[in-house]
């Protein structure tokens, strides 16, 4: 199989804070297997994503984002672990991005999103979920060694998911100005 390593940069790849803001992007690229782009790795500086996409929200972010085929002795699948921060923060209604760190561990595999841990520390508080969620089976036609259809299941079942998440002292105005500033902490168990 066909292997093409690709990284690019955009300028100035020091660590120093003072450096200028860049992103180095990193991917396999396997163009005639089943999964094209199986491993992604970004490391970035002081990254603006309003200056990539007008869309998009102002930020400065730094930090790390990897997506990983799982390890070949379990099914197909994929690790995602981010690790960043963002030091140009406020409210979502003033274009900027309301959270000033990001860490997750998720993985992806035979239709289940599993989530172990998403930490986020947003609008002067604190976030912290974990979860699942399957994907609801479609149908599909099975076949035999010989490429011939054996049969066809239609089962119309919903996604399940689960969630439980704990929100501490999160700002309501930081998230978006008109609202009003008051502490908020909760905790959801949600199936």
């Amino acid at each position: 199989a066909a292997e093409v390593h690709e990284t690019k940069s955009l300028p100035d790849s020091s660590e120093s804070p003072n450096a200028l803001p860049h992103a180095v992007l990193q991917a396999r690229l396997t163009p005639w297997a089943e999964q094209p782009v199986p491993e992604i790795s970004a490391r970035l500086h002081r990254l603006n994503l309003h200056t990539l996409w007008p869309q998009a929200p102002q930020t400065l972010l730094s930090g790390t984002l990897d997506v990983n085929p799982l390890p070949a002795t379990e099914p197909a699948g994929w690790q995602v672990r981010a690790d960043l921060r963002n030091d140009r923060s406020g409210p979502w209604d003033k274009g900027h991005l309301p959270v000033d760190r990001l860490q997750a561990d998720a993985q992806w595999q035979s239709g289940v999103a599993t989530v172990r841990e998403l930490k986020a520390e947003l609008a002067g508080g604190h976030l912290q979920s974990h979860g699942r969620w399957v994907q609801s089976p479609s149908a599909h036609a099975t076949t035999d060694d010989a490429g011939d259809r054996v049969s066809t299941t239609k089962e119309a079942k919903e996604a399940t998911w689960q969630i439980d998440t704990e929100l501490s002292a999160i700002n309501p105005a930081r998230l978006y100005s008109t609202l009003t500033a008051f502490p908020i902490g909760a905790r959801a168990q949600v199936s």
